[in-house]
């Protein structure tokens, strides 16, 4: 009990933004001279142990705790190794070269699945993880691995349509292959969280706006809110786009989640500008159907 509650205690001063770069430094060491003094002999101990790497990994960026977390790393204790690795929390935590250089090392050596190394790479140092990130996210072929890889992208990259074409690219791939039952709940649209998605939305046109489309309405996600952005996308000069943005209002119509009222009108101007024969016809189309009640 006094363990815990000294543990707590060190725990909470942490957490204080205004700490100073002294006093963190000494609770630091506090907290890795309790981390060794108690062994797993007991669930309690163990779970000590765990939050003591969280709290350094979040909240100190000294040598002294790149030092610890490299020690962790090199244990035998996979379970601790995994949580050095989830703890790891640049800019704030502990990062860096030292560790990405550790991480490596331990793929390079078998320790570490590659897939797995991806999320702690990008936050010991996101600058020199992204190039890896994106030749990891082109070549695997594990769906659970692309879309966890995906969502830990650094927040930096997130809303980068340089940088998530990678992830759209890939779609397709993905999604033209059975999902093997252990990974049931996996999508390749998972792999995106839909903020990044829409501004991704935002910026492209074609073919990958075609695939960002299909993502969307996978993932349901559309609501009054989008109609703005959606109407900026029929109006693109790119016919693809265009086109795209017609076939994704109108299954949002008939889902329900556009209200077709307000998004007719939009198709009726679209098709009254639209130079495009074809997809003129298809406008009216889609426009008849709705007026009619649906589809069919």
């Amino acid at each position: 009990m006094a363990t815990n509650n000294a543990l707590q205690d060190i725990v909470d001063l942490m957490k204080k933004p205004d700490l100073d770069a002294g006093a963190r430094l000494e609770a630091t060491r506090r907290l890795i001279k309790i981390y060794y003094a108690v062994d797993d002999s007991s669930l309690t101990n163990n779970a000590n142990k765990k939050r003591i790497l969280e709290a350094i990994g979040a909240s100190d960026s000294s040598s002294e705790a790149q030092d610890f977390f490299i020690k962790v790393l090199d244990s035998d204790k996979d379970e601790y190794r995994k949580m050095a690795m989830w703890s790891i929390d640049g800019p704030y935590g502990v990062h860096g070269d030292v560790i990405y250089d550790k991480i490596k090392s331990l793929e390079k050596n078998g320790v570490i699945a590659r897939g797995l190394s991806m999320a702690t790479l990008a936050k010991a140092n996101p600058e020199r993880a992204i190039e890896e990130i994106k030749e990891f996210l082109k070549t695997t072929q594990d769906l659970k691995e692309f879309v966890g890889v995906g969502l830990s992208l650094p927040d930096r990259y997130q809303g980068d349509p340089n940088v998530l074409d990678v992830i759209v690219d890939r779609y397709e791939d993905f999604k033209s292959k059975p999902i093997p039952a252990e990974y049931k709940g996996y999508t390749p649209e998972g792999a995106l969280v839909y903020p990044w998605l829409w501004k991704y939305i935002d910026a492209r046109e074609g073919k990958r706006l075609r695939i960002a489309l299909e993502m969307i309405k996978n993932k349901g996600v559309c609501g009054s809110d989008d109609i703005p952005r959606l109407t900026k996308k029929i109006k693109s000069t790119n016919a693809i786009t265009r086109e795209a943005t017609a076939d994704f209002l109108d299954s949002q119509i008939g889902s329900g989640n556009l209200p077709k009222e307000k998004v007719l009108p939009i198709l009726e101007e679209t098709r009254n500008s639209e130079h495009d024969q074809k997809l003129k016809k298809k406008l009216g189309e889609i426009i008849g159907r709705h007026k009619k009640g649906g589809r069919p």
